[in-house]
């Protein structure tokens, strides 16, 4: 389905001066910045959770390749939000791959916001606009896996209406540790 057309919200920079951010389906020349984000997110918001040389073993360029094919292919929506000409964060979303979903599940697969652009309204306009998208596209919900310890990114997600659900956690191996993942799910409602 076509995007209903590019979304505008305004977005607080740390200066305290409102950005107007755009939200616009990603083009092959985003693929960059998105890999540059994803990286720069993880090695911000993991940590703590990862050690530092697998963080520094994370490649801009795998990613940047992948993130092409992945731009190529229109097998998922990828939105990023734009301000003052850099593209300060993404959020990737589909159908949910999760057997026990309905069918008119969606799911984030991935959203990541520049860590010098965190709390400043990029994840928040890009969530809405990829809210609003589910729906036009048939979606009663939305879910998403997010590692439990990753407080930051759950309290922005229970602050957008999603709760923790029921099913069991799942486990993420890397570095020889066994990770939990808790999936969260967001029931759109009537309004």
């Amino acid at each position: 389905m076509p995007c209903a057309g590019n979304a505008w919200h305004k977005a607080r920079s740390r200066h305290k001066r409102w950005l107007l951010m755009e939200i616009t389906r990603a083009s092959p020349g985003d693929a960059r910045p998105v890999a540059e984000i994803h990286v720069s997110a993880w090695q911000e918001a993991y940590k703590t959770i990862f050690s530092a040389e697998y963080l520094a073993s994370l490649s801009v360029e795998k990613r940047h390749v992948w993130w092409q094919e992945v731009i190529a292919s229109g097998t998922s929506d990828l939105l990023v939000a734009r301000a003052e000409g850099s593209v300060h964060g993404w959020l990737n979303f589909g159908p949910s791959r999760d057997g026990d979903a309905p069918t008119n599940q969606a799911e984030v697969w991935a959203f990541y916001v520049a860590p010098a652009h965190w709390s400043m309204g990029a994840g928040r306009s890009l969530w809405l606009h990829a809210k609003q998208l589910m729906r036009q596209q048939g979606f009663a919900s939305c879910s998403l896996w997010v590692l439990e310890q990753n407080v930051r990114a759950i309290k922005f997600y229970e602050a957008a209406g999603f709760v923790a659900d029921a099913c069991a956690p799942r486990m993420l191996a890397r570095e020889g540790k066994q990770l939990r993942e808790v999936r969260y799910v967001h029931p759109f409602g009537a309004c």
